[in-house]
């Protein structure tokens, strides 16, 4: 997925109880620097609730800090963990 070595992980973020929205904020508070070295990385987003997502970040200013991994297999996972 080519993530970088260091990032924030949200796991079912798009998911409404997940409250990516307060996620999104928060992360919008962090210094610039913090940001930029330390992405963050939605799995799961149901690509159907991702707009939302993506123009919330856009409108805070994170949209370049944000990424998003769609239903990766298990081994995709698993090196999204570590």
């Amino acid at each position: 997925h080519g993530l970088p070595e260091r990032y924030v992980l949200a796991l079912a973020a798009a998911d409404p109880r997940k409250n990516l929205p307060t996620l999104l904020r928060a992360y919008a508070q962090l210094p610039e620097a913090v940001r930029r070295g330390h992405p963050l990385v939605t799995v799961w987003a149901p690509p159907r609730l991702t707009a939302a997502a993506q123009a919330l970040a856009q409108e805070l200013g994170v949209a370049a800090d944000v990424r998003y991994v769609f239903a990766p297999d298990d081994d995709a996972l698993a090196a999204i963990y570590t």
